[in-house]
C-alpha cells in the first residue's frame, strides 16, 4: 500500500528513481506542475495562462519537442487535480535546480500569472509559497516579480 502511494507521488511529479539524476522530462514535467499550479490558483485556467506555459517549457528547451511539451502540459493539468502536496516536487527541485535555475523558474510563474492582465492575490501567494520553499531570499523573489512587471509595463506602453 505505501509503495503503491510513493510510486503515485513519483508519477504525479514525473520524476523517474534514477538515484538523483533527473532526465531533462522529468525536470519539464515538475516545471509544468508548478506553472500549472499558478495558473489555476485563481480558480481558472485560462488559455493565454496555458499558451505562456508552453511558451517558457519551450524556451527553456532545447531537447523537447513541441509535442512532447504539449503532452507534459496535459499530464500536469491531470496531475494537478489528483496532488495532495508539491513538497515532493519541491524537494526535487531543490535537489536538481541551481539557484538560477529556480530564480528562472519564479520568473515563469509571473509570466504565467501575468499572462491573462490581472495579478491575482492568490496567484501572488501561491509564487510566494513556492518561492520560500525553494529556499530563495525575498529579494529574488522580488526582483523576479520586478524583472516581470517592469517588462510588462513597457511592452503596454509601447502598444
Amino acid at each position: 500500500m505505501i509503495q503503491e502511494w510513493i510510486d503515485k507521488l513519483q508519477a504525479l511529479g514525473g520524476l523517474k528513481d534514477t538515484g538523483g539524476d533527473t532526465d531533462k522530462q522529468s525536470i519539464e514535467s515538475l516545471t509544468a506542475l508548478l506553472l500549472v499550479e499558478i495558473a489555476r490558483s485563481d480558480t481558472t485556467i485560462e488559455t493565454v495562462e496555458l499558451s505562456a506555459i508552453r511558451e517558457a517549457l519551450l524556451s527553456s528547451s532545447t531537447a523537447i519537442d513541441a509535442q512532447a511539451i504539449d503532452s507534459i502540459i496535459d499530464n500536469a493539468i491531470k496531475d494537478a487535480d489528483t496532488a495532495v502536496s508539491l513538497h515532493t516536487q519541491l524537494r526535487q527541485i531543490n535537489i536538481e535546480f541551481t539557484h538560477e535555475q529556480k530564480t528562472s523558474l519564479v520568473r515563469q510563474m509571473w509570466v504565467v500569472a501575468m499572462a491573462d492582465g490581472n495579478l491575482d492575490a492568490y496567484e501572488e501567494h501561491m509564487i510566494r509559497q513556492i518561492s520560500d520553499l525553494l529556499y530563495l531570499s525575498h529579494t529574488d523573489y522580488i526582483q523576479a516579480k520586478l524583472a516581470i512587471t517592469e517588462s510588462d509595463d513597457k511592452t503596454s506602453q509601447s502598444k
